[in-house]
């Protein structure tokens, strides 16, 4: 196979009108399972992370907890929720 056969084969497959793009139901279960799992996993992992600095290093969980707090009053002082910025967010991501 020359390089330019490998070239149009590739483009072939990367269009989306290609039939080799078309996905399965099986093909899009698996992967939405992978993409879930693999979010989750990330997500634990890092939480683990974050909460074992936290514990290693009292002197950056009194910051994290002053800024939290500072933040909180300043939201408060603006008339916002927790609940307010996080459908917020949510909207808007």
């Amino acid at each position: 196979m020359t390089e330019d056969e490998g070239k149009d084969e590739f483009e072939a497959a990367a269009r989306l009108d290609s039939p080799s793009a078309a996905m399965s139901l099986e093909g899009a279960i698996q992967s939405a399972i992978l993409f879930l799992s693999a979010g989750y996993d990330t997500t634990a992992c890092a939480l683990s992370l974050i909460t074992l600095h936290l514990a290693v290093h009292p002197e950056v969980q009194a910051k994290a907890r002053e800024e939290a707090d500072e933040l909180k009053e300043t939201l408060k002082a603006a008339g916002k929720t927790e609940l307010r910025c996080v459908l917020g967010e949510a909207e808007s991501g």
